[in-house]
C-alpha cells in the first residue's frame, strides 16, 4: 500500500473487519468458496461479499474470482477520504486514486509483452485493475 497519509492503523483495523466478514460468510456458505458459478444475490450479504456477487455475476464466474480485488478495492474506498492519492495492491489486483496521470506496465511473465505494454491511469477517479494470463500467478482462487 501506498498512501499520502499514515493510515497503516486504520487499513489494518479495516482490513480485519472486512476479512472477518468474508470468513463468517464463508462458515456460513462454504460453498462459496469453491463454486465456479456466479452466486445468486444476496442482500443479507456483507457488503464485500455483495460486490463479489455482483462483479462475477456479470461475467459468469464464481464470486472467488473478484476477492483480491473487492478486498482492494473495499479497502480504498475506506481509506480515500483521508488520502490525496492511494494505490493498493492485493494479489496483483489495484485499487489506484492518483492526482496525476500514471502508466501501470503489465508483467507477463517471459512473453516479450512484459513490460512493454500498459495501461495510462487518469487522475481524479478511483481505478481498479487487474490483469491475468494464466500464467504468472495462480487463476483460481480460494481466498
Amino acid at each position: 500500500m501506498e498512501a499520502t497519509s499514515d493510515c497503516r492503523e486504520q487499513a489494518a483495523n479495516d482490513l480485519k473487519i472486512i476479512r472477518r466478514q468474508l470468513k463468517e460468510y464463508i462458515y456460513h456458505h462454504p460453498e462459496f468458496v469453491s463454486t465456479l458459478s456466479p452466486w445468486p444475490e444476496d442482500p443479507s450479504a456483507p457488503e464485500i461479499v455483495q460486490w463479489m456477487i455482483a462483479v462475477t455475476r456479470k461475467v459468469g464466474v464464481g464470486p472467488m474470482a473478484a476477492v483480491a480485488g473487492a478486498i482492494a478495492g473495499m479497502l480504498g474506498k475506506k481509506l480515500l477520504s483521508s488520502n490525496k492519492e492511494l494505490l493498493i495492491e492485493n494479489g496483483g489486483d489495484l485499487f489506484l486514486f492518483v492526482q496525476k496521470s500514471r502508466e501501470v506496465a503489465i508483467y507477463a511473465g517471459n512473453s516479450p509483452f512484459s513490460w512493454k505494454t500498459g495501461l495510462r491511469i487518469q487522475p481524479g477517479k478511483a481505478w481498479g485493475l487487474c490483469t491475468s494470463s494464466g500464467t504468472v500467478g495462480p487463476s483460481y482462487s480460494q481466498g
